[in-house]
C-alpha cells in the first residue's frame, strides 16, 4: 500500500501545505497523508500559521466521527514531532550559527579556508541563518544535506522504509525556485543519494521504493517594494527574475543527477502584491495566493495516479491557460477521479462541489453555530431549534463538547478567511469573497464575516450566490440551509453529540450546494 508524503520547504512550501489542509477539510485530498516542513526560519510567520492550522485540523478530525461518506475532514493527517526540521540542533544555534560557525571555518586548514572564501563572500560566511538562508540557496545546500533519518521529523519517513515496495513511498517535494529556504531545499532532497536512492530506498538496478515528485514554484508574487532594514543580505521581488533563471538552467544542466520521476512547474506573472516586505522571522507572513491552490493540486495529482509498476518515466508537467482569469473551468486537472461508487467524476467538478460545499459549511458554522454576538446555539438557552435539539440535548452541553463545537468554529473561520482571501485578487472568480466577508482581508487581523440574522436577513440574499460570476441555477436565500436543519435528525447515530451537529450543518449545506449552484 502507498504512503504519501508532503514536504514543504520554505516560506512557500509551508503556504502550499496550508492550501493542502484546507483542500484535505474540504474532502479534496487522500486517505492518509503525512506532512512536515522545512525551514531554519523558525519564527517564520507563513510557517507558524501553517503549523497553527495543522494542529486545528488534526484535532478537529480526530473528534468528528463521520456519520455517511462525505470528505469532511476525509484525509488522515499524520505529523511527526517536531513537526519542523529546522536544520540545526536546538534554539540557541539557530539563533546564533552563521555558515562560518557550520563549517568550523576558523578551524580549516588554509587552503581549504580560501576555497570557501572563493565560494562565498564574508557576509554569507557571517550572517545569522535563523532567518533562512535570505536568497542565497548556495548556504542551504550546504547545511540540508546531512538530514538525520534517526530523528523526526525524517525519521517518520525512514520508518517507512523497510516495509516499502518499489514506488510504494510517494515522496512530494513543494518550494519555491527565487528565493533561498526552497531553492536550496528541492534540488538538495532531490539529488539521488539523498532519498531517491538512499540505502533504505535502493532496490538496485535504477529501481527504489520512493516516487521521488516536486512542484517548482516559479515567482507568482511580489511585495511592498519599501525596504527598511539593518539585514545585510534579503531577496526582492526584482531578484526573482535572475534567481529563476539560475535555477531553472540548473535543473536542466543537472537533469540526470537529480532523482526526480515528475515534476510540476507552477507560476503567475501577475505579480499579486501579498503583504510587506520581511527579511524573516514572525514578521514574513503573507496572504494565501491561488498558485497555493494549483500546487496542492499538483500534489493530489501525484498522490492520486495509479501504481507505477517498473522503473518510472520521467514526467514534466506545464500548462497554461487561455485567459488572465482564473476560474473554475480553467485550473489545470490532471486524470479523472474514481469515487466510491465506481462513477466516474471529473476532478474539476469535484474540486468545484468540495470547495463550494466547504465555504457554504463553513459559513453556516460562523453565523449559525458559533457567533461573535454570542446568541449562536451553544448559547440557546431554549430548544426553539429542533435541529439542534434533536441533535445536541441539553445534557450534552459540557464544557468539553462545547470546546469541540468552538474548535470547529475556528477551524471554519480559517478556512474562510483563506478562500476568501484568494478571492480578493480581482482575477480570480472562484468564491467571491464580498458575499462572505466585510471588508478586505489584511495580514494578521480577524475576517468580519457577514451576519445574515441581521438587516431584515437581507445578506442571505447574496450568501445563495457565493461562487464568483454567477454559479447558481436559481439563487436560494440562505434560509433554505437553515430551515432543512430541522429534517435532519440524527439523534439515533451511534455518535458523539458534536458530531452530529457537525455532520448535521455539513449535509445541509452539501445538499443546499448541489441544489443551487452548477456542480
Amino acid at each position: 500500500m502507498s504512503k504519501n508524503y508532503l514536504i514543504g520547504i520554505g516560506g512557500t512550501g509551508a503556504r502550499v501545505i496550508e492550501a493542502m489542509v484546507f483542500m484535505c477539510a474540504a474532502g479534496y485530498g487522500p486517505d492518509e497523508l503525512s506532512i512536515f516542513l522545512v525551514d531554519p526560519d523558525k519564527g517564520n510567520g507563513n510557517f507558524r500559521r501553517t503549523k497553527e492550522l495543522i494542529e486545528t485540523y488534526t484535532y478537529c478530525r480526530r473528534n468528528y466521527q463521520r456519520i455517511d461518506n462525505g470528505g469532511l475532514f476525509k484525509t488522515d493527517i499524520k505529523i511527526p514531532d517536531p513537526i519542523v526540521w529546522n536544520i540545526f540542533e536546538d534554539e540557541r544555534e539557530n539563533q546564533d550559527t552563521t555558515l562560518a560557525a557550520y563549517i568550523n571555518f576558523g578551524g580549516l586548514q588554509r587552503d581549504k579556508a580560501d576555497f570557501a572564501s572563493v565560494l562565498f563572500s564574508n557576509d554569507e560566511l557571517e550572517t545569522p541563518l535563523n532567518k533562512g538562508f535570505r536568497g542565497h540557496p548556495s548556504i542551504g545546500s550546504v547545511v540540508m544535506s546531512n538530514i538525520d533519518e534517526s530523528k523526526y521529523p525524517w525519521k517518520l519517513l525512514f520508518d517507512d522504509m523497510p516495509t516499502a515496495g518499489q514506488n510504494e513511498i510517494k515522496l512530494f517535494l513543494v518550494g519555491s525556485i527565487f528565493g533561498g529556504t526552497g531553492a536550496a531545499g528541492v534540488p538538495t532532497f532531490g539529488s539521488k543519494d539523498i532519498i531517491k536512492y538512499h540505502k533504505e530506498a535502493d532496490l538496485g538496478s535504477n529501481k527504489s521504493k520512493v516516487l521521488l515528485g516536486s512542484a517548482l514554484i516559479l515567482p507568482y508574487f511580489s511585495f511592498a517594494s519599501d525596504v527598511d532594514t539593518d539585514e545585510k543580505m534579503f531577496v526582492t521581488p526584482k531578484d526573482f527574475p535572475m534567481a529563476t533563471k539560475a535555477a531553472l538552467d540548473y535543473y536542466g544542466t543537472k537533469k540526470e543527477e537529480l532523482g526526480f520521476d515528475q515534476i510540476y512547474f507552477v507560476g503567475d506573472s501577475g505579480g499579486q502584491n501579498v503583504g510587506n516586505f520581511s527579511a524573516g522571522s514572525d514578521t514574513q507572513e503573507n496572504l494565501p495566493h491561488f498558485i497555493e491552490i494549483v500546487s496542492g493540486l499538483t500534489a493530489y495529482d501525484f498522490f492520486e495516479q495509479e501504481p507505477v509498476a517498473d522503473i518510472p518515466i520521467k514526467q514534466y508537467f506545464v500548462g497554461g491557460r487561455p485567459e488572465d482569469a482564473v476560474t473554475w473551468n480553467n485550473l489545470p486537472f490532471g486524470r479523472e477521479f474514481d469515487d466510491n461508487s465506481g462513477k466516474k467524476m471529473q476532478r474539476d467538478k469535484k474540486f468545484k462541489s468540495d470547495v463550494v460545499t466547504m465555504s457554504v459549511f463553513t459559513y453556516a458554522m460562523c453565523t449559525h453555530v458559533c457567533r461573535d454576538d454570542k446568541k449562536g446555539v451553544l448559547d440557546t438557552e431554549n430548544d426553539s431549534l429542533p435541529w439542534f435539539a434533536n441533535n445536541f440535548p441539553k445534557a450534552a452541553r459540557t464544557d468539553d463538547n462545547k470546546k469541540m463545537v468552538i474548535k470547529f468554529c475556528e477551524f471554519s473561520k480559517l478556512f474562510l478567511a483563506w478562500i476568501c482571501a484568494i478571492g480578493q485578487n480581482e482575477r480570480v472568480k472562484l468564491i467571491d469573497k464580498n458575499k462572505i466577508v466585510d471588508g478586505n482581508i489584511l495580514v494578521g487581523q480577524d475576517i468580519k464575516v457577514f451576519d445574515d440574522n441581521k438587516n431584515g436577513g437581507l445578506h442571505e440574499r447574496f450568501i445563495g450566490d457565493i461562487v464568483a460570476g454567477g454559479g447558481s441555477k436559481e439563487s436560494k436565500p440562505f434560509s433554505t440551509l437553515i430551515s432543512r436543519l430541522n429534517d435532519i435528525n440524527l439523534k439515533k447515530a451511534n455518535v458523539s453529540p458534536v458530531s452530529k451537529v457537525i455532520s448535521a450543518v455539513y449535509q445541509s449545506a452539501r445538499r443546499f450546494s448541489e441544489e443551487n449552484y452548477k456542480l
